[in-house]
């Protein structure tokens, strides 16, 4: 599900204004808004940043990265854009 949200990625400062959840296949989908601590993967650069107490997205710590870079959802959404990137280059 997608939601209105607008923010900066902390890495491009691209500007985004929809957010999706990354569930695992056969997850109980529900409304889910945006809260603080959660991840998102920037659709332009591809690097993941975390939302912060201000509403805002912020880099990661050096312990968020090694934690994200062993989550199976998060490498999938990562291997995906990838793709997605490859292909739309190869266009």
């Amino acid at each position: 599900m997608s939601r209105d949200f607008t923010h900066l990625c902390p890495y491009c400062y691209a500007e985004h204004d929809r957010a999706s959840a990354l569930v695992e296949k056969g997850a109980q989908r529900v409304p889910h808004l945006p809260q603080v601590g959660d991840v998102t993967l920037c659709i332009r650069c591809g690097m993941f940043s975390i939302l912060d107490g201000d509403g805002m997205f912020r880099r990661l710590t050096g312990t968020e990265r090694r934690s994200i870079a062993r989550d199976p959802i998060c490498k999938k959404a990562r291997e995906a854009w990838i793709t997605m990137r490859s292909s739309a280059r190869a266009s």
